[in-house]
C-alpha cells in the first residue's frame, strides 16, 4: 500500500529581536516587582489582610482583579473564532453572564458580606 501524505509548507514563524527583548523585559519587570512585594512590601498577617486587602481596596483594582481572573486568554483568542465559525449567537451567553452576574451581585453577596465570609467553602 501506497500512502500518499501531501504536506503544506507554511512559512516559519520566528521571533525578532524585539520580540525577544519585550518578552525578556515583561519578565525582568515581573521579577522586580516580586522581588520588592516579597522583601519590602508590607506583610499580610491575617486572612482579611491577604484574601480582602483589609477592605481597604478602590473600585478599579478589584475590578481589574476580577476582570483578568474572569476573562483567559483562551476566551480572548477563542471568543472572535466562536463567533466568526458559528455566528453571533455566542452573544447569547454573554446576555445570560450579565444576568447571572447581577443576580449574584443582588441576591449573595450581601449575605457573603454580612457572614464576612471569604469563600464558598466558608459557608458549610
Amino acid at each position: 500500500m501506497d500512502h500518499n501524505i501531501t504536506t503544506v509548507n507554511s512559512p516559519t514563524i520566528l521571533f525578532s529581536w524585539l520580540d525577544h527583548s519585550m518578552f525578556g523585559l515583561m519578565l525582568v519587570i515581573s521579577t522586580i516587582i516580586g522581588i520588592y512585594f516579597g522583601c519590602f512590601g508590607s506583610r499580610q498577617r491575617t486572612k482579611n489582610e491577604y484574601l480582602l486587602g483589609n477592605k481597604k481596596m478602590s473600585i478599579f483594582p478589584i475590578a481589574m482583579s476580577l476582570t483578568a481572573s474572569h476573562i483567559s486568554g483562551i476566551t480572548l483568542l477563542g471568543a472572535p473564532s466562536e463567533i466568526y465559525t458559528f455566528g453571533t449567537q455566542y452573544w447569547m451567553m454573554c446576555l445570560a453572564a450579565c444576568i447571572v452576574c447581577a443576580v449574584v451581585a443582588i441576591a449573595y453577596m450581601p449575605v457573603f458580606y454580612r457572614l464576612q465570609l471569604t469563600s464558598t467553602y466558608e459557608v458549610c
